[in-house]
């Protein structure tokens, strides 16, 4: 794995130009370090595929993506890798492990493109929760917004499809990579139908049938080593149009419906 940590320096122009300063930690936590240099906050850039933190590994503190995006995943019993989600930027990878104070990290982070991540010390992060209403005020925020997340997966796997959802995770991807606003977009980066098939939840297989059907649709490109989004905008219009419809119940087959007799009470016979 390569770093390069960049201590406690800080390039104040991402944060100038960046959408979700209004609730994002690092202001907060810069303001802090000026006052306390004693923090132990420092910035690394990892590229690539790098792993931030593994799952079992110990839980030292907490880890904010500060620029770039972060495959978050689980293993299974089996040892297979389970993509869980992708964080982006101002999101906080691990503070559900924080909050609840486990001795070892319950998921691991690699960098899916190049990545600046801010760590704080767990110890740190809790005298100054305690301390500063500001910062406690937005770790809040965060795990509000984690548990909305979770409520809104459950209902996207429950109410859309699986072209839908996977057009919804493109967007998401598109947001991750700074690409949202460009014509065109490409994801140099490996993306496999197991890594989508985690992502939306569904079988690699129906992957397969819906990465086809927005080929089909020129929604997409497939090269061997990338996807491109030939149309940003179309697609995004796209997206937000399968997002709103809703997929209707399945009619009941004539031979499922139980026949009426069945449900009529039966006359006792008397010997």
């Amino acid at each position: 794995m390569r770093v390069r940590d960049v201590g406690k320096t800080h390039n104040s122009a991402i944060c100038d130009t960046c959408p979700s300063l209004d609730y994002c930690l690092t202001p907060s936590l810069f303001d802090r370090l000026q006052a306390e240099p004693s923090i132990d906050l420092r910035i690394s850039t990892y590229p690539r595929s790098a792993w931030i933190f593994r799952q079992h590994e110990p839980q030292v503190g907490i880890h904010v993506v500060c620029d770039g995006s972060v495959v978050i995943s689980m293993e299974r019993a089996d040892q297979r890798e389970t993509v869980l989600r992708i964080d982006r930027r101002d999101r906080i990878t691990n503070l559900e492990d924080w909050v609840l104070a486990r001795p070892t990290y319950s998921i691991s982070a690699r960098a899916l493109t190049k990545s600046t991540i801010i760590f704080i010390g767990k110890d740190d992060l809790r005298r100054l929760f305690t301390t500063d209403p500001a910062i406690a005020q937005i770790m809040t925020f965060h795990l509000a917004r984690r548990m909305e997340s979770v409520q809104r997966r459950h209902l996207e796997l429950a109410t859309t499809g699986v072209k839908s959802r996977l057009t919804t995770a493109f967007s998401e991807l598109l947001e991750a990579t700074g690409q949202e606003t460009t014509q065109t977009a490409r994801f140099e980066f490996p993306i496999t139908r197991q890594l989508l098939a985690d992502i939306v939840g569904a079988a690699p297989e129906s992957i397969s049938r819906a990465l086809s059907e927005l080929n089909a649709e020129a929604l997409i490109a497939r090269e061997p080593s990338c996807i491109i989004i030939p149309d940003v905008p179309r697609f995004i219009s796209h997206a937000g149009t399968a997002a709103e419809t809703p997929i209707p119940d399945p009619p009941v087959k004539a031979k499922e419906q139980a026949p009426a007799h069945m449900h009529q009470t039966q006359p006792r016979r008397h010997r």
